[in-house]
């Protein structure tokens, strides 16, 4: 399900789960205006949380409770001193994730996972050890960040981290604020240098996905949170450069080499900015093209799927959207999204500087150089400068 979709469709089932009514037909239909790929997708939500046994909505990252705040306290027995558990956040394979109450030594809300007790084993501690290990040494204002770790009276593994409060995910919080391109690529543009920031301490994330990339109003301005360490590897480590059961990442967002059980690089994670990239701008995470043949450009999936939608999302016309995105945009998502990592940019970095090229309306490295091109950005750029020779010159 596209997550767009996926979005939309758990606050409607929300809604409709906090009401306490039955859900015919008839009145899923009315919450979702008759739009049959919407009613489909909160069928398939409300179909979840009837499987579940905690009353949450699952979604690709941790299950998504009912707003009216009726989720389950935290079981006997997962005391932690200085801390007081109040409610679930969410539910994953391996843990969940709990809103807290910290009191030393300062009085704040935090968010506590803990492993499941049935995953108490040698595999999946290690994994949980190594996701504390990982946080403890990252301190950026673009990852949320590790407060605490130790284990329940129960014996159960936790930790602590920063709780984003009022976040929205990166791709609902743009188009619920209709963001233009350019605030959208400056948005991602801080997601990428939090992401460089992991590769400089040897951390390779495996799962960035718009699930797991937060935004939070902070001070008036759109502050991003990479959260979800869960199949993060130190790139020192002999996992990072194989695949292990369980570590694919989210569908449209893992590379090829993921799922393809190939050693996995930094360039994993530039493949999965990419499709964060074409999310935002798109809607929905691109396709793994077939062997031998090259990614779709998004000008011509916007031209096929929604134009008319995403251009409103994006506060422009359709035309103006095409515009802006066939050519520079289109070449720049070509090359992160290369099913070949060495045909990828390299770095995060490479990347983030072409996007900013993009905004200056510079030359962007992604696209075959020629006198022509160069020429017309130029002229993008110094527009005014070219009209005014424009008329001088004859003058003279």
């Amino acid at each position: 399900m596209d997550p767009s979709l996926r979005s939309r469709a758990e606050q409607i089932a929300r809604k409709l789960i906090a009401s306490g009514d039955d859900v015919s037909d008839s009145r899923l239909r009315a919450a979702c205006a008759s739009d049959e790929a919407l009613v489909d997708a909160v069928r398939q939500i409300l179909q979840e949380f009837n499987e579940t046994n905690t009353g949450t909505i699952v979604s690709s990252t941790f299950a998504i409770g009912p707003s009216d705040g009726s989720l389950p306290i935290a079981p006997e027995g997962q005391e932690i001193p200085g801390y007081t558990i109040r409610s679930l956040l969410g539910r994953g394979g391996f843990g969940s994730v709990w809103l807290a109450t910290q009191h030393h030594p300062v009085k704040r809300d935090v968010a506590v996972k803990l492993v499941h007790a049935e995953r108490l084993t040698g595999g999946y501690l290690d994994r949980f050890r190594l996701e504390v290990d990982l946080l403890a040494r990252l301190n950026h204002p673009n990852i949320a960040t590790l407060f605490d770790a130790g284990v329940t009276k129960a014996g159960l593994p936790y930790f602590v981290m920063e709780y984003v409060a009022n976040a929205s995910r990166i791709g609902q919080y743009c188009d619920d604020r209709q963001l233009p391109l350019g605030d959208r690529v400056r948005l991602l543009l801080d997601v990428l240098g939090a992401v460089s920031y992991l590769h400089s301490n040897a951390v390779v994330h495996r799962d960035l996905s718009s699930n797991n990339v937060l935004v939070v109003d902070v001070g008036g301005k759109p502050t991003p949170k990479v959260i979800d360490f869960g199949l993060a590897k130190l790139l020192e480590s002999p996992e990072a450069h194989g695949q292990t059961q369980g570590g694919m990442g989210t569908p449209g967002f893992a590379s090829p080499e993921q799922w393809f059980r190939e050693p996995i690089t930094t360039r994993s994670d530039v493949y999965s900015l990419g499709a964060l990239l074409h999310a935002l701008v798109a809607g929905s995470a691109p396709q793994i093209p077939k062997p031998g043949t090259k990614q779709e450009a998004v000008s011509r999936i916007l031209r096929e799927k929604g134009l008319a939608e995403r251009a409103e999302r994006l506060r422009t016309t359709p035309e103006s959207l095409l515009r802006v995105v066939r050519g520079d945009l289109d070449w720049i998502l070509s090359k992160a999204l290369a099913i070949e990592p060495d045909l990828r940019y390299q770095t995060v970095s490479e990347f983030a500087e072409d996007l900013s090229r993009f905004l200056r309306n510079e030359t962007v490295r992604a696209r075959p150089q020629s006198l022509a091109y160069s020429a017309r950005k130029f002229q993008q750029r110094n527009r005014n400068r070219v009209i005014a020779a424009a008329i001088v010159v004859p003058l003279l």
